[in-house]
C-alpha cells in the first residue's frame, strides 16, 4: 500500500484512505485531505516536512502525517 509520504518532487497521485484514530482523520480531512482529490508533492526533503498541493490549497505537513494518507499513483 502506498502513502503520501512515499511520493517524491513533481508527483501526483489520487488520494484513496487516511488512517489513524478519529480526531487524526477529521484534523486531514478538515486541510482538504479527502478521498478523490487529487494530491500533488511541491517540495520537500527525506526526513523534514512536505509541501503538499491539494486543489487550489498548499499545505505543510509532517512526513508521519502524511504517511497516514493511503494513494494511488496518476498515470
Amino acid at each position: 500500500m502506498k502513502n503520501l509520504s512515499c511520493l517524491s518532487k513533481g508527483e501526483c497521485a489520487c488520494i484513496t484512505g487516511i488512517h489513524g484514530s478519529e480526531c487524526v482523520r477529521q484534523r486531514l480531512q478538515s486541510m482538504g485531505l479527502r478521498t478523490g482529490r487529487e494530491a500533488e508533492v511541491i517540495r520537500g526533503c527525506r526526513n523534514g516536512p512536505m509541501q503538499i498541493r491539494v486543489g487550489s490549497l498548499d499545505l505543510i505537513m509532517r512526513r508521519s502525517d502524511a504517511a497516514r494518507v493511503t494513494i494511488t499513483r496518476e498515470q
